[in-house]
């Protein structure tokens, strides 16, 4: 059976090709992360061990942009968690236009990936 994992997260990470940018901004992650879940073997998708995977990316990734985070963070769990099938992500920059949240978001299965 395909199940629907899903995770809204607030964190800080260094995401951009400003100056500006150059220090931990406030993001908003949301993920929609379909794996599949077979109940005879109690193979299931940990959503804490799923959030610390990727905020310890974020962390450590320093990026230009939004997108190669999010291609990175998606190559990271196909990898680390193969019964995933597929992910809907964004990254959301909560303050860095007055105003305005603006972010990318990445709809990619793992056949896509790969």
């Amino acid at each position: 059976m395909v199940f629907t994992l899903v995770i809204d997260s607030k964190l800080k990470a260094v995401i951009g090709i400003l100056d500006s940018e150059a220090k931990p901004q406030a993001l908003k992650l949301k993920a929609k992360i379909k794996y599949e879940y077979e109940n005879t073997n109690k193979a299931y998708l940990n959503y804490a061990s799923i959030l610390r995977c990727i905020e310890s990316r974020l962390e450590e990734g320093g990026y230009g942009l939004l997108e190669d985070a999010l291609l990175d963070i998606s190559r990271l769990l196909f990898i680390k968690y193969p019964s995933i099938k597929s992910l809907d992500l964004s990254l959301i920059k909560l303050e860095i236009i007055e105003g305005a949240k603006v972010g990318a978001r990445l709809k990619i299965k793992n056949s896509e990936l790969f």
